[in-house]
C-alpha cells in the first residue's frame, strides 16, 4: 500500500473507495488490521494521504513495531512455527530450521522488524523447497551450511 503515494489520484481512487466500502460494511465486532512499513515515523503523514481523512478518522489505534534483539527474533519465529501443523510433530520449536541456522539467517538484517524477519525466512524456505531440501520427507532441516550458500541478495529479495 505504501506505493500508492506514487500513483495519481485517478489511479488509486478506486482502491480508496473500495477500502471505504469495506470499512463501512464491517460488523461492529470485527477488527481490521492494516499493516504499513515506514522507514521513519514521520512517514505516517503518507498513510493519511493514501487513506484519506475519511478512513484515518476511523483508526482507533496505531501500533508501532520496533526493531528486535536476537532473542526476540528467535522467539518470534518460534511462536510462528508453533502454530498447528498437520500430521507433523517437529523435532524442535525452530523446525524446519536448526537453531544455529536460524541465528545465522537473522544476523546482519538491515532492519530487525517482523516484516524483514518474515521475508528472510520466506526466501530461505522457498529456496529449500526449490532445491529439494524437504524432498526426503519429515525431519529434513535447513542447516547452517544451507544458509551460508545463499547470498544476501537471495535472502532479501522482494517477491511479486
Amino acid at each position: 500500500m505504501e506505493n500508492f503515494i506514487y500513483f495519481t489520484p485517478p489511479q488509486y481512487r478506486p482502491f480508496g473507495q473500495g477500502l471505504r466500502e469495506l470499512v463501512d460494511r464491517l460488523p461492529y465486532f470485527f477488527t481490521l488490521f492494516m499493516n504499513f512499513t515506514l522507514t521513519a515515523p514521520e512517514e505516517s503523514e503518507e498513510i493519511e494521504l493514501i487513506l484519506g481523512t475519511y478512513l484515518i478518522d476511523r483508526v482507533t489505534q496505531q501500533i508501532f513495531f520496533h526493531e528486535m534483539e536476537e532473542a526476540a527474533m528467535l522467539q518470534y519465529v518460534s511462536e510462528l512455527l508453533s502454530l498447528p501443523r498437520p500430521r507433523v510433530q517437529p523435532k524442535t520449536c525452530y523446525a524446519p530450521f536448526v537453531k544455529d541456522a536460524l541465528k545465522l539467517l537473522l544476523t546482519n538484517l538491515q532492519r530487525r522488524t517482523p516484516r524483514d524477519v518474515n521475508k528472510r525466512c520466506r526466501n530461505i524456505l522457498l529456496k529449500a523447497f526449490e532445491t529439494g531440501v524437504f524432498a526426503t520427507g519429515t525431519g529434513a532441516e535447513i542447516t547452517v551450511d544451507f544458509v551460508r550458500k545463499m547470498s544476501l541478495e537471495e535472502l532479501d529479495r522482494e517477491m511479486g
